[in-house]
């Protein structure tokens, strides 16, 4: 019976668990992770790396690996009777990474596990949790094999069916769509378009196409219902009678279907998200409608988020306090997800007549709108996510300092990117902002001359393991007394998407997120609010 306390143990070793334990390893933290399967699952599920995700796997360190696996599209098309009723445009997210970055869900797992044996840690596959119990400062997790362990923390990641869930006894609240549903890979020669994701409307149920390079594409499309859903020959023969039938064009030839199977959408979310000791991440936490193919992405950024939270905590340099903000944080996304994604695949398989004849003219109209496809591209890109007034994000407590920020970016809002000048060098900040420390961003201007150095030396004495200070200046050089990294913002780019008009500090946190801000800077206000949150050291 193995008693070795680890810092945390994942339960599941899908995107999500593994993108958690690349996290908390790389963090310092000690991290075991396990899968009931007896090997990696190679059958492909999700197929879409959206834009705020690719930023992720950048931070990480990943992206180009990703990037050397997965075909880009920069838009998705809509049909309608074999023509194509609308097309919108990816290329206007604002994001480097302005498109869809189609890798089969087996490849994404693949780079993350690598990257995780990579850090020293590898999936222990065959390990089936039984039972969970909690204590005031551990977690024992009892497996069927009869084998306990013991960790500071659990995070269940294992899915729709968690175990986790089940063992702490948390209701799944929800319902089952009633439609049938069917995914496979299909080899379809003659499509006009192989770079964008396509979107057929029909009477009898929409269909996706997803371009997986080589004439492939992963098909999803509502079919009608079936008495045995596990006959995968059946399914792959329904799916190429399904793409002919939708697709209304005669020059089209699919030539196989591998990989089919049928699926049912459930639409249910978990209560909490934090139950004592116990973290749920992903598909164990909610599920949702794959309209949109936001699934998977979103049960990675839960990962990011949580990782820095928990590592800074088992290190003691961050209160327990912060581990609750991730259910504040989190759930809301969760919650607007589901309901979402609900909206919009009964609008997209409504059989209601009026419903039927618009559709169409529904979406043609509506994709000619630029506010709409703004909205749409953002939402799709996941960019939209915030957590204004939630979790740990603050705002200025007086008023005064608030206003002369103007349209700069707020606490709770993705940290804005810009191409500054280092040591000589140009490079982009967000290439910047790695580890587990916060990044704070301090903005010269017009002041008291040693009122940044006094604050500047403050934090490298008593917060040099939670702070990483990055100076902003307007001069070539740096000032002779600092002791921090400097950059010039040689464009005045982050100076105007920061609206700093004036000394002003932006406190980012490593997931990329305002944590804090102030204009101008109130020392004591911000190290209360450093001292609630972190230990100095």
């Amino acid at each position: 019976m193995s008693r070795e306390l680890t810092d945390c143990l994942i339960v599941g070793a899908g995107p999500v668990g593994l993108t958690l334990a690349c996290q908390l390893k790389a963090f310092g933290s000690r991290v075991r992770i396990i899968d009931k399967l007896d090997g990696p699952a190679l059958r492909t599920k999700a197929v879409a790396v959206w834009s705020r995700t690719a930023e992720i796997f950048e931070q990480m360190g990943l992206i180009d690996r990703f990037l050397n696996k997965g075909l880009k599209c920069y838009g998705t098309s809509f049909f309608a009777n074999g023509k194509r009723a609308a097309h919108l445009s990816l290329d206007g997210i604002e994001s480097r990474y302005n498109f869809a970055l189609l890798v089969p869900q087996h490849e994404t797992e693949a780079i993350l596990r690598e990257r995780l044996s990579e850090l020293g840690v590898q999936v222990e596959y065959g390990k089936r949790l039984l039972s969970v119990n909690q204590s005031s400062d551990r977690v024992e997790t009892l497996l069927e094999s009869g084998e306990s362990l013991e960790s500071s923390w659990l995070v269940g990641c294992d899915g729709a069916h968690s175990g986790v869930r089940g063992a702490l006894d948390l209701r799944f609240d929800g319902r089952k769509i009633e439609s049938q549903w069917i995914v496979a890979d299909c080899r379809i020669d003659g499509l006009p378009l192989d770079d964008e994701v396509l979107l057929f409307l029909h009477n009898e149920g929409p269909m996706g196409l997803f371009p997986l390079g080589g004439n492939v594409f992963r098909m999803v499309a509502e079919t009608e219902p079936v008495m045995d859903s596990s006959n995968e020959g059946r399914a792959e023969f329904e799916a190429c009678r399904l793409v002919k039938l939708r697709l209304h064009m005669e020059s089209v030839q699919v030539q196989e279907a591998k990989n089919a199977g049928y699926f049912s959408i459930h639409e249910r979310q978990v209560e909490e998200y934090k139950v004592g000791r116990v973290f749920l991440a992903g598909d164990s936490a909610h599920v949702h409608s794959p309209l949109g193919g936001q699934g998977m992405n979103t049960g990675i950024q839960e990962a990011h988020k949580l990782s820095w939270k928990l590592a800074r905590v088992t290190q003691w340099l961050m209160r327990d306090s912060v581990l609750e903000s991730y259910h504040q944080e989190r759930h809301p996304v969760g919650e607007w997800l589901v309901q979402t994604t609900s909206h919009g695949t009964e609008m997209l398989t409504s059989r209601n007549p009026i419903i039927a004849t618009f559709r169409t003219q529904a979406v043609r109209f509506l994709a000619s709108l630029p506010p709409v496809k703004d909205k749409v591209r953002d939402t799709l890109g996941e960019l939209e996510i915030n957590y204004r007034d939630r979790g740990l994000s603050k705002e200025p407590g007086f008023i005064g300092q608030g206003w002369r920020f103007g349209q700069g970016v707020k606490a709770g809002e993705r940290a804005p990117d810009g191409v500054v000048r280092s040591q000589g060098q140009e490079t982009r900040l967000l290439q910047l902002l790695r580890g587990c420390r916060l990044h704070l961003l301090l903005f010269d201007g017009p002041a008291k001359p040693g009122r940044l150095q006094a604050m500047v030396e403050r934090l490298n004495r008593s917060y040099s393991s939670v702070v990483n200070v990055i100076f902003v200046g307007l001069d070539a050089e740096a000032p002779d007394w600092l002791d921090a990294l400097y950059l010039y913002d040689h464009n005045r780019e982050l100076y105007k998407l920061y609206a700093a008009n004036e000394q002003s500090a932006y406190l980012i946190r490593p997931d990329g997120y305002v944590l804090y801000r102030c204009q101008p800077i109130d020392e004591v206000e911000f190290f209360n609010w450093l001292d609630d949150c972190c230990t100095s050291t």
